[in-house]
């Protein structure tokens, strides 16, 4: 990693360490009063409590309870883990280096460890070392998400047929979609994405379309893979409209759209165009335009709604 400058972002960090400590140290005061200065608990006990707070997004307690795990047992090398995962969500990398590395001299094969280690030297931009990293933990552990994920991410760029192989594998080793304390999302979903990405970029619009919705259907709420589908899904409309002139297999995808984000008002006004000018589906048009407008109160909508009304009441009467 690179050395640290002295700076004002170093004073800021160093300041909000402080604060940082001093709740942490009130909290530890408070725990210390409950308990009458006692533990007693072991500290498997005080590490479960920690890993539920860290859950809750407790900080401080956490750190007090993983403090208060290390002081029962200080051979637990979970509750270092733990204390440097609070650093490293904290944004106190150095300090959370310093205490990975201690755990990986103590145990090489610790994943937790390298999995942490590896994705910091990958946010400061040592991405071979990170990747090193990674192959050294799925030598450990051949089916861990996280790292086949990470290299799938890496390879991206430089070797678009490893980052493939490794982002399947991401999947594959995440049937389950088991949540990860530092994600958002787990792997298994992470890397649906990405491989639509990655298809994509490589001409294979099908092959995105199809691990998307895949992601999508395990998890409407995942924003990010929702939207990238949208897009890709308004791709394939346009290919249809404009490259095979097939204008009801267009209005299909247009339809998948607003089905999946009722609040596109694009599509809906694509919806309203082919209906109203390929289909001659004036009733539809109507609706579609009449959408759009509620959505965007676009002007110039005002004109497409009066010339579908116009058309529907001739259809009518004839």
């Amino acid at each position: 990693m690179k050395s640290l400058k002295i700076g004002k972002g170093f004073w800021v960090e160093f300041g909000l360490i402080a604060v940082f400590i001093m709740i942490a140290l009130l909290s530890l005061s408070s725990w210390a009063r409950r308990t009458g200065g006692k533990l007693p608990l072991s500290g498997e006990e005080y590490l479960t409590k920690a890993d539920r707070f860290l859950i809750e997004g407790r900080m401080a307690d956490a750190m007090v309870a993983s403090w208060y795990a290390r002081l029962k047992d200080p051979n637990l090398l979970k509750a270092r883990y733990d204390i440097a995962v609070i650093y490293y969500r904290n944004q106190w990398t150095f300090e959370a280096m310093d205490d990975l590395d201690e755990i990986i001299r103590h145990d090489s094969n610790n994943v937790d460890a390298l999995l942490l280690k590896a994705r910091i030297l990958g946010e400061h931009g040592e991405i071979e070392r990170a990747n090193g990293i990674y192959l050294n933990v799925i030598d450990i552990d051949p089916d861990n998400a996280e790292a086949h994920y990470y290299l799938g991410v890496n390879f991206q760029t430089s070797d678009p047929k490893t980052a493939e192989r490794e982002l399947r594998r991401a999947i594959e080793c995440d049937p389950s979609l088991k949540p990860h304390i530092l994600e958002d999302y787990p792997f298994g979903l992470k890397a649906r994405l990405q491989l639509g990405r990655l298809l994509y970029s490589k001409g294979d619009l099908d092959g995105a379309l199809a691990i998307l919705e895949e992601g999508y259907i395990l998890n409407p709420d995942y924003q990010e893979l929702k939207s990238q589908l949208v897009d890709y899904l308004k791709v394939k409309a346009q290919t249809y409209q404009t490259g095979f002139r097939d204008y009801s297999k267009s209005l299909e995808f247009y339809e998948k759209v607003v089905s999946i984000d009722p609040d596109d008002a694009d599509a809906w006004e694509w919806i309203g165009k082919i209906n109203r000018y390929y289909l001659y589906d004036y009733e539809e048009a109507l609706k579609a335009y009449k959408k759009a407008y509620e959505l965007t109160k676009d002007p110039y909508l005002i004109a497409d709604i009066k010339e579908a009304e116009l058309h529907l009441k001739e259809e009518r009467q004839q």
